[in-house]
């Protein structure tokens, strides 16, 4: 189904135009139900501390996760305590609002907010509810300064102080219709209203020579954003290698865009056998990945997948973390935005 809806979105000429009238059907749901929240007719919740969007306006996974975990370590060297908060897509919690600890199953969290914390170590609060999760967040913790909402940006039932979008270079928006036929979940004119673009042209940093997001306005602020690898960890023993010490391996990716994560390891020197595609945030089982088991060559596969196959795992299957690089400049000008709403 993901592949189908890669090619609707992205390749195809035709074949999506069968699916335009549901987009027309979506597209007034979505205006109607902005200028409910606009003007009042629907109710907002108004947070006691500022709350921040990391969002996208498509479906599928842009990088937000990633710039999420740059904010928590750009804002601790200002000593800001900050919370997140998450709808938790793949998590399937005993109750809600629910705090992530270091006992959760990832099934149970759901693989990014478990990611999450376990990389930052601040309070990670999953609920449908936002309302709910930040007075949760805010009874515990006093001291938070900042929420970071993890998507949301369509979530209007949440009063935000700061909107920051997050774009794949390369896919962008794709043919800029509307789901089904396309991948959008609002006009491209929303874009007029955020507060910062982040671009997201993962280990590629060539993109930046030929790729321009033509439909941002001039006067918001654009920053680049690149995923640089942290070496291999082995799923079992926690051990660490050099990507350079690997040739041939097998991959797996569960993630909006696998071909990302292939790509990476390519560019990283890596001769990518055999890969496999799961839809974003799948559980794994056993009959999965038996093929992997049987292969002598490594596996491996992102962070956020092996939160869920270490129970699954053999002892030469790898996880890539990845750290989000801003140059500094930009990246300045955004931690700015969010030190003038703090202070």
């Amino acid at each position: 189904m993901q592949k189908l809806a890669h090619y609707l979105w992205f390749k195809s000429k035709f074949v999506y135009r069968l699916l335009l009238p549901l987009s027309w059907c979506y597209a007034l749901v979505v205006i109607i139900r902005q200028r409910l929240f606009q003007f009042g007719f629907l109710h907002s919740y108004r947070s006691k501390v500022p709350v921040l969007i990391v969002g996208n306006i498509t479906v599928g996974g842009n990088g937000k996760t990633p710039v999420v975990l740059w904010i928590i370590e750009q804002l601790k060297k200002y000593d800001i305590e900050v919370g997140v908060i998450s709808r938790g897509y793949g998590a399937n919690p005993p109750f809600t609002p629910f705090l992530v600890a270091d006992s959760n199953d990832p099934k149970v969290t759901g693989d990014e907010p478990m990611l999450i914390y376990e990389r930052t170590g601040v309070d990670v609060v999953i609920s449908p509810n936002r309302q709910k999760a930040i007075e949760l967040i805010l009874q515990r913790s006093p001291d938070v300064k900042l929420i970071i909402s993890d998507d949301g940006l369509q979530h209007y039932a949440l009063k935000r102080d700061i909107e920051w979008v997050v774009i794949d270079a390369k896919k962008q928006f794709g043919n800029k219709h509307f789901l089904p036929a396309g991948p959008l979940r609002e006009s491209i004119r929303r874009l007029r209203s955020i507060d910062a673009a982040i671009i997201n042209y993962g280990s590629n940093k060539t993109l930046t020579q030929n790729q321009s997001i033509v439909e941002l306005p001039s006067s918001i602020h654009k920053a680049f954003l690149f995923l640089e690898p942290f070496d291999a960890v082995n799923l079992l023993s926690g051990d660490t290698r050099k990507l350079s010490d690997f040739t041939d391996v097998n991959a797996i990716a569960g993630i909006g865009f696998p071909e990302r994560f292939y790509t990476l390891l390519q560019e990283n020197g890596i001769n990518v056998v055999d890969t496999k595609d799961f839809k974003d945030h799948h559980i794994f089982e056993h009959q999965d990945l038996v093929s992997f088991k049987k292969s002598n060559l490594p596996l491996f596969m992102t962070e956020k997948d092996a939160q869920k196959c270490k129970i699954l795992a053999t002892d030469n299957w790898w996880y890539v973390p990845v750290k989000s690089v801003i140059p500094a400049q930009s990246g300045e000008v955004l931690i700015n935005q969010l030190l003038k709403k703090l202070h």
